[in-house]
């Protein structure tokens, strides 16, 4: 199947979304987020009753999230599996994320020998929505599907400035994990603001500023969101201290003859630069996540 051919995530979500509007009407999320394995299972029997989903099951699979299968025979038969131990939130987002396979690549995964008719996602496609490719393309249906931007604009505009009461409740409105619901939220807001997920990725994020800058102050094991303009004065107040440090060190040594103080300014200063470009660059990134739309205003 060429480019040219193959569904369009938002397109495919749009339509679904239209047709869960008219049946159970545009306030359908005051009532109940979307039953996603209902969703799936009505959706093939209608579309392709030969070749539908027969179950969408819970399985041990180590190493991925989720899967879709189907059978060796044909007509093909497909089954959803996610994997154990998964909270509501985010099994709803993982099935999602599998039936976007569905709807999008099923004849790809059939036909492509390369797939061995099925394929399987890890944490990094689905619930850090990080894949590339159809992995991106299965994201997008999802989120599209679970959080349609009409209502999620309704309840927090693009300039208003959420704090986790209210993230807490759009995830609970939409039956998606909190981290779900902030990255769908990232997607159109025309606020600065970036999603730190665990320490160790803070830490990766801003690890090129080396010695001169620690994160430990912001770190957190959830996931939690820090406006831009907060976490570049935090970074600056802290290679402020830290640069301040050295220098009155260097001062010392030098008064005690150790000659080294240029060097240490130097150091010192060689921090404040990198902690600029760690500012730039998480500045590029955010503005790239949360632009899909050219008519987003940037701050």
């Amino acid at each position: 199947m060429t480019d040219a051919a193959r569904p369009r995530p938002l397109k495919e979500a749009g339509r679904i979304t239209l047709m869960l509007d008219t049946v159970l009407g545009a306030d359908r999320f005051d009532r109940a987020p979307v039953d996603i394995e209902a969703v799936a299972l009505e959706y093939s029997a209608n579309v392709a009753p030969d070749g539908r989903i027969h179950e969408v099951v819970e399985r041990d699979i180590p190493g991925c999230v989720g899967a879709l299968v189907c059978s060796e025979t044909k007509p093909r038969q497909w089954a959803i599996m996610y994997n154990l131990g998964q909270s509501d939130g985010r099994r709803a987002f993982t099935i999602g994320h599998e039936f976007g396979h569905y709807v999008l690549h099923r004849q790809m995964i059939e036909t492509d020998s390369s797939y061995d008719l099925a394929i399987y996602c890890d944490e990094e496609a689905v619930t850090q929505r990080n894949g590339q490719g159809i992995e991106q393309e299965a994201d997008a249906l999802a989120a599209a599907l679970l959080m349609p931007f009409h209502d999620f604009r309704a309840q927090l505009p693009a300039k208003a400035q959420p704090d986790f009461e209210k993230l807490g409740a759009l995830a609970k409105r939409y039956g998606v994990s909190l981290t779900a619901a902030i990255l769908r939220w990232l997607e159109y807001t025309e606020t600065r603001a970036m999603l730190v997920v665990q320490r160790t990725r803070v830490r990766a994020l801003c690890s090129f500023a080396s010695q001169h800058v620690e994160l430990n102050r912001i770190e957190q094991a959830a996931p939690f969101v820090i406006g831009m303009d907060d976490f570049e004065a935090f970074l600056r107040r802290r290679l402020r201290l830290r640069a301040g440090g050295e220098r009155a060190q260097a001062s010392a040594q030098s008064e005690r003859g150790g000659g080294c103080r240029g060097a240490r300014q130097e150091k010192a200063a060689a921090g404040l630069h990198d902690a600029f470009l760690v500012i730039e660059w998480v500045r590029r990134i955010v503005v790239a996540r949360a632009s899909p739309s050219p008519h987003r205003k940037l701050n």
